[in-house]
């Protein structure tokens, strides 16, 4: 295998006017899907905490009432919330695809890797979202271009998954920690400030419970499916390791079989709030770049 000219990297092809469209929309639908989830917590966890504190704490007819239909209307919504942020994480799922595909994908191949969406449709799935383009998208994979296109490729791949698990990690260890302080500050304002009995304790806490259940819940989804990450990633190795036994489609077999694997997490990842996505894009965006240059600087001296 040689290397392929520099013009048909995919560190190249990545620029593509088109491609550099569908990688903003993706991201586009993405936020959709976040500020329904954002929606979705407000109505399935903070009014619930709400409702159940109010029915608690003001038991007459009328009150109790009023949040029993709160409750059940909030119940369909959450449903209708969540076909909404489905629809567009899939949305969503299906533009990165279709970016990896055409970024990957060799022409003698091309039909093994299967089609997601089609040209017309990433258009017009663009055409929808993108009003104005953001130059922060320029360069989605780092510069691997000087080595041969299927390292290339297993390279964004294994960046792929590394920078989405880096960013998982991060905030799942902040939601540990924030839920730890609410829960132990919870106790203490109970048993200490207001000196209530154990049961009174309790009782407080089930009126959390919506909350307590959706962090748990989110905690060990992102323990799920951070696992399936480390999965990938000791594939990806697996592959980098023994790089010598590959023809070209043993390479590209195995980059296809990874690539599905990627795009199944990303139709049901926990979506990580955008606010904390702004907050450390930038710290992992130049630790993949300073991986990209030392495996240059390595490849050299070997």
């Amino acid at each position: 295998m040689t290397s392929r000219p520099s013009a048909d990297s995919v560190y190249t092809k990545q620029k593509d006017s088109h491609l550099q469209s569908c990688i903003q929309a993706q991201w586009m639908y993405y936020k959709k899907a976040k500020q329904v989830s954002a929606f979705r917590f407000v109505c399935a966890v903070v009014l619930l905490c709400a409702a159940s504190v109010l029915s608690a704490q003001f038991q007459t007819k009328i009150v109790i009432e009023s949040c029993v239909i709160v409750t059940v209307l909030i119940l369909f919504a959450d449903i209708i919330f969540e076909m909404w942020k489905t629809k567009y994480q899939q949305i969503a799922a299906d533009i990165q695809q279709y970016v990896d595909i055409s970024l990957f994908a060799t022409q003698k191949y091309r039909d093994d890797w299967g089609d997601i969406l089609t040209h017309q449709q990433a258009v017009e799935l663009c055409y929808k979202v993108v009003k104005k383009r953001h130059n922060e998208f320029k360069q989605w994979y780092a510069d691997y271009s000087k080595f041969h296109h299927y390292k290339e490729v297993i390279y964004c791949q294994a960046e792929n998954v590394r920078w989405n698990r880096n960013l998982s990690k991060s905030f799942l260890r902040l939601l540990c920690s924030v839920s730890a302080l609410l829960f132990v500050a919870l106790i203490v304002i109970e048993t200490l400030v207001f000196q209530a009995s154990l049961a009174n304790t309790l009782r407080t806490v089930i009126w959390f419970s919506p909350l307590i259940q959706y962090l748990i819940r989110v905690i060990m989804e992102m323990h799920r499916t951070d696992k399936q990450k480390q999965l990938i990633q000791a594939r990806i190795d697996s592959v980098i390791q023994n790089e010598n036994e590959w023809d070209d489609w043993g390479w590209e077999k195995r980059e296809i079989e990874i690539q599905r694997q990627i795009y199944s997490l990303r139709k049901s990842s926990v979506l990580i709030p955008e606010w904390y996505y702004k907050m450390t894009a930038k710290k992992y965006n130049n630790l993949e770049k300073n991986i990209a240059k030392e495996m240059k600087k390595n490849d050299k001296r070997n």
